[in-house]
């Protein structure tokens, strides 16, 4: 148990040396997918896997191991391309499942 916290611990370790010698963020060299909310009316997502289920006021998304429901009205997809994402609308919650 002891030994599996410090191989936990050295990795983490040469991720942060790596973050800081690339200036990325640690999250992003972990893999977890970049969101960017601009006000309440426009949302960024970057690593969706799955696009679920969307209406005005629902869209379930797959980011990897996470799902993702943001809830709001009148939501919008804007932009799709790759794994990256445009949502507007009036958003009012983001819920990770």
């Amino acid at each position: 148990m002891k030994n599996n916290k410090n191989q936990k611990e050295k990795g983490l370790s040469l991720i942060s040396k790596i973050s800081s010698i690339s200036e990325l963020p640690i999250d992003t060299l972990l893999g977890y997918p970049l969101m960017q909310m601009y006000g309440n009316r426009e949302l960024f997502i970057e690593g969706v896997t799955v696009l679920s289920n969307f209406d005005e006021e629902r869209i379930f998304l797959k980011l990897g191991r996470l799902n993702l429901c943001i809830k709001g009205r009148k939501l919008n997809l804007k932009n799709l391309a790759d794994e990256n994402i445009l949502i507007s609308g009036y958003i009012t919650s983001i819920e990770f499942e």
